[in-house]
């Protein structure tokens, strides 16, 4: 009986500590969006977990509405957001993105890893349309880092 005592009382600790972290202020909340707009991907970053831990269903908006004027590394944080909050334009966004990071390339970052990246959050969304890319890794020289991705998401395709 005592221990069972003491698994409800750590099961009830856990769930008002899930609670209390989902009970953010309007002023934390306004403070998390606003990070949004940052040119720091970092505190981009940050306010997007923050948006996903809290499920900040306001930002959605201000999500889709600068996605594109974003860095880079800034927009896969907002599709992440925009997937954990289960935006009906995140498999659009992705797709798109991905697109694009086929004509463009982005000066000091490894656009191959980013594509791989993408494809994993597309699988998740159930989207399988880009699997011709995992070919294309497997059957040619990428890095080592990057091949080792493509093999773990051909894994799980």
């Amino acid at each position: 009986m005592k221990k069972k005592l003491q698994i409800v009382f750590i099961i009830l600790i856990q769930i008002s500590g899930l609670t209390s972290a989902q009970n953010l202020t309007q002023t934390e909340i306004d403070s998390i969006i606003n990070d949004l707009y940052s040119d720091d991907w970092t505190v981009v970053d940050n306010a997007t977990l923050g948006i996903i831990d809290n499920t900040i269903t306001e930002a959605l908006p201000i999500l889709r509405d600068n996605f594109w004027n974003q860095s880079l590394n800034s927009r896969i944080s907002y599709l992440e957001a925009m997937k954990a909050l289960k935006s009906q334009e995140t498999l659009s966004y992705g797709l798109t993105l991905f697109d694009t990071l086929q004509i463009k390339t982005y000066q000091g970052i490894d656009t191959v890893y980013k594509k791989l990246y993408l494809i994993d959050e597309l699988f998740d969304l159930g989207d399988f349309s880009k699997i011709d890319y995992l070919e294309y890794c497997a059957d040619n020289l990428v890095s080592k880092s990057n091949l080792e991705l493509c093999i773990q998401i051909w894994s799980f395709a």
